[in-house]
């Protein structure tokens, strides 16, 4: 009970809060009709996760002793799900209609099929791969002093909200980030862009996400077992450094976000790569991908030409040429999308969100290359992820991180 109670309490101080505190800017007000609302959420998932641990536990029930064996098909019917709804409503009336008139099987219908025995297979994944995650973190001596992890591993394989990002258009720059509802049509996204670029004179960009450190958290099972379980362990290290310097100071500037960012990533890729292996006994499951990337031109370098375009940006807006750049950026998404690089919109709010991720194209921080070798100056990941925890600013990261080389 007493750690049900505690759990409870994660739930109230566990959630995303937008850089610029509590007061309601012309902004929100404008994107209020589509905001997500995470009592609801909380309502719907976190009792409905602890009603079915509490049914499992009071029956003995066992079934979810074996539920590895209901990996690949929840992750395949996720995909299915995912690869169904991206279709656009006017394209389903037409592929649901043969040339005789007569009607084949409503995609609806097939989506809320998909969904219902997604919804069966649901507890079980969860239950079994928290058990997993927590297991592998446990082996990395991440247990508080009282002997289990804090916060415990919990999951909701689920759509993520969207991100709503905000910049300034003359410099690259997170001035805000909202969530907002995880079905918006890509009309109502474009339409909510351009009327705050219009309206209030910003860059706006509306993405979605790999995950969110709510609590639970909350990751797409759409994007594969793999990158499933990077994002899990990825959303339990913010949720761990919460507690901690690091994390609490998030929000502190651009750097901390960034290191935050990167050494979760980083971190979060090694140790979800672990679990993978862990439930590498199943060959199914080593072959059930959902993560490859599309075609791409392999001679066309883009991790460079994004860091290229990010610099040219930077100096165009340095000299007040925002008009210039905003016709740059989008000039370059169209090569990359030629190359097979597809990227919706490539804006100021782009950069300042893709760019505070160390590991991403789009950033031209220094933070990776030296949490790459902060992370190699210690032989357990577990080693790395409680040191980095302490710093409270980037410049004591950078001074600890110098020492060590």
């Amino acid at each position: 009970m007493l750690k049900l109670c505690l759990l409870i309490l994660l739930v109230f101080i566990l959630f995303p809060i937008s850089k610029g505190g509590f007061s309601i800017s012309p902004i929100e007000e404008d994107v209020a009709d589509y905001r997500w609302n995470l009592g609801s959420w909380e309502a719907t998932h976190l009792w409905g996760k602890w009603i079915y641990k509490v049914k499992a536990a009071l029956t003995f029930d066992k079934s979810n002793a074996q539920s590895d064996g209901f990996l690949v098909p929840f992750f395949d019917i996720s995909h299915k799900i995912y690869k169904l709804e991206k279709i656009p409503e006017k394209t389903r009336v037409v592929q649901e209609t043969s040339s005789s008139g007569s009607s084949n099987t409503s995609s609806t219908s097939q989506i809320a099929s998909l969904h219902e025995s997604q919804s069966k297979l649901k507890p079980l994944v969860e239950d079994y791969i928290e058990g997993i995650v927590s297991m592998v973190l446990s082996s990395y001596g991440l247990e508080s002093r009282l002997g289990f992890l804090w916060p415990p591993v919990d999951v909701d394989f689920s759509n993520a909200p969207n991100v709503l990002v905000v910049s300034p258009r003359d410099k690259i720059e997170r001035s805000m980030t909202l969530t907002l509802s995880p079905r918006l049509s890509p009309t109502t996204i474009d339409e909510l862009e351009r009327g705050l670029m219009l309206d209030h004179n910003v860059s706006a960009l509306i993405t979605g996400i790999g995950g969110i450190a709510t609590y639970p958290s909350i990751v797409p099972p759409s994007q594969g077992i793999r990158r499933s379980l990077r994002s899990l362990v990825h959303e339990w290290l913010h949720q761990y450094w919460f507690f901690h310097s690091l994390g609490s100071n998030y929000w502190r500037d651009s750097n901390m976000t960034t290191l935050n960012e990167t050494a979760a990533s980083l971190a979060g890729d090694e140790i979800g790569d672990h679990v993978f292996q862990a439930l590498g006994n199943n060959e199914e499951i080593m072959i059930a991908k959902h993560d490859s990337d599309p075609t791409h031109n392999n001679e066309f370098d883009f991790k460079y030409e994004m860091r290229h375009t990010r610099l040219i940006v930077e100096e165009m807006l340095s000299d007040g040429m925002v008009d210039q750049a905003e016709t740059y950026m989008e000039d370059r998404r169209l090569i990359f999308e030629n190359e097979g690089f597809y990227i919706r919109k490539l804006n100021q709010a782009y950069f300042a969100f893709y760019g505070s991720y160390g590991d991403n194209p789009a950033s031209i921080s220094p933070i990776r290359d030296e949490v790459i070798r902060y992370r190699q100056s210690f032989t357990s990941v577990g080693d790395f992820i409680r040191e980095i925890r302490k710093f409270s600013t980037y410049e004591e990261f950078q001074q600890e991180a110098e020492l060590e080389h």
